[in-house]
């Protein structure tokens, strides 16, 4: 007789046993990997969702800013898709539009010629509504660098032209020093205006009472086709 053939009868011992070693750290590896993607799409979710409605409060009839949940408090402003649904009082609106629809020069603290940053999207934005954009970066400066075919300065005082308003894409912690830069060096007071997400509530305070109209948290990306503001192409067309 011969021995049974133990080839049909499946791989050794030792080695079934090698592979249900493997197995458990793929298995492991395989749930790690699925939970990330997870959270990750979770987070990406909250990150991307639109903002909520917008409660506006004026602290006085100059300095005003809107209130906001804190997870949409990151700068952001895109002119062509944001759609932001507003419930705003008559006299915060009525300064926003006083302001914008008489300006024809803006000064844009931050700007760049990074494509990737909201402050380019906004700037160009502005240009094609027919308002002259001047870049205020002092690392461009320093640079010789032009955006968007304007001389870039190094302060908003240094402008020598005049300038009726002052969009600001700093953090909040970086916007003191420009609100002093112009209450101190320019006899014209310009209009002062932070980004959204962008609030000092004592710098407002000062250049308000220096005599500045402030504006806080707001994008005229977002102002001038909510408020069907008569931009300076508009006006030449009039």
């Amino acid at each position: 007789m011969q021995p049974p053939d133990t080839a049909s009868s499946g791989p050794p011992p030792h080695r079934i046993a090698t592979s249900s070693r493997l197995l458990l750290p793929r298995a492991a590896t395989l749930y790690l990997a699925l939970s990330v993607a997870v959270l990750w799409g979770c987070a990406v979710e909250a990150f991307t969702l639109p903002p909520a409605p917008l409660s506006l409060r004026s602290r006085s009839s100059q300095v005003l800013r809107t209130e906001r949940s804190p997870v949409l408090l990151a700068p952001r402003c895109v002119p062509t898709t944001l759609q932001v649904a507003m419930s705003a009082s008559s006299d915060v609106d009525e300064t926003v539009q006083k302001a914008l629809g008489q300006a024809s020069t803006i000064a844009v603290v931050g700007a760049t010629k990074r494509e990737s940053m909201p402050v380019y999207g906004v700037m160009k934005y502005l240009q094609n509504q027919g308002y002259r954009c001047i870049p205020v970066n002092p690392s461009a400066t320093a640079k010789g660098e032009s955006i968007h075919g304007e001389k870039v300065y190094a302060r908003v005082s240094d402008i020598p032209d005049e300038v009726q308003l002052v969009d600001i894409f700093l953090r909040s912690d970086r916007i003191a020093p420009v609100f002093e830069d112009v209450v101190t060096n320019m006899k014209t007071r310009p209009v002062l205006w932070t980004q959204l997400g962008i609030v000092d509530e004592d710098a407002a305070a000062q250049a308000h009472e220096a005599g500045c109209i402030v504006v806080m948290d707001r994008c005229p990306a977002i102002e001038i086709p909510r408020l069907g503001i008569t931009t300076p192409s508009a006006r030449s067309k009039m």
